[in-house]
């Protein structure tokens, strides 16, 4: 029934169109974050945002398949603290919101990518 519930998620967002938009504005905020920022000062944009926009797709039930590193692996040697990962959260929240997805909904998807805090955040077997 898992499964069920996670293609809701996707379709309840609008499906791809809406993840692609939605990935484009969040990204354009969490790089606007002072914070945050230099996490992305050598990262090629464009490929991060298609690969984020496939990450969502297949974190939401989507019919999509990430095909990138491992989260750990491609996390693993910048040190994002939880702090941080708070912050990314909540630029997603604040995406998601000003979206106009309602409350339940914004939770459930921050909620899912949550469920991958431990591997983005420090260094391999690291607290952050």
């Amino acid at each position: 029934m898992e499964t069920d519930t996670e293609s809701v998620l996707y379709e309840q967002i609008g499906g791809a169109d809406a993840i692609r938009e939605i990935v484009a504005v969040f990204y354009d905020r969490v790089r606007a974050d002072p914070t945050l920022s230099p996490y992305f000062e050598a990262v090629p944009m464009e490929r991060l945002l298609a690969m984020q926009t496939e990450f969502f797709g297949a974190a939401l039930g989507g019919p999509v398949t990430y095909s990138g590193v491992a989260l750990s692996q491609a996390h693993g040697r910048l040190g994002i603290t939880r702090e941080d990962f708070s912050r990314f959260a909540g630029h997603l929240f604040d995406t998601l919101d000003d979206r106009g997805c309602d409350r339940e909904l914004v939770r459930s998807v921050v909620g899912r990518v949550s469920l991958y805090v431990d591997d983005i955040v420090g260094g391999y077997g690291e607290d952050g």
